[in-house]
Formats: structure tokens, sequence, C-alpha cells
């Protein structure tokens, strides 16, 4: 699954338990650097990747695609 936006992580760790591999992108450094430290602390780090890059960058496929506001 490829998350746009990943906020404080909640979704991808929610689908990383579900049995989602997740990459998500953010622009914001803190919001990676508190995603990691949520997604180590759920025990999903190793479904879930957090990427400090623009959504037009974003390569690869994915078999979903969401962005949550």
């Amino acid at each position: 699954m490829l998350e746009i936006g990943t906020g404080w992580a909640h979704l991808s760790i929610r689908a990383a338990q579900r049995g989602a591999t997740v990459t998500s992108l953010t622009l914001s450094v803190e919001q990676q650097r508190l995603a990691h430290s949520g997604s180590r602390e759920a025990g999903v780090d190793d479904r879930v990747t957090i990427l400090l890059q623009d959504y037009r960058e974003a390569v690869g496929q994915y078999d979903a695609v969401v962005s949550v506001r």
C-alpha cells in the first residue's frame, strides 16, 4: 500500500497490523521521525517504510494508494 501523507502513521500502523506492507510518504522530518518511532513501538517497523519524499516522485507498483485528510 502507498500512503500519501504520513500524518502520525496511525493508518500505516493499522494496515501493517492487518498484514499490509506499507510505504508512506511525508514532507515533514518531524512526522517521519514520529512515524518511525510509532511503527517500532507497534512492532510493525519491518512492514512500514516512511520516506521523506514528495508523492510526485513515487515509483513502483502498489495494490492500493490512500491519502487521508
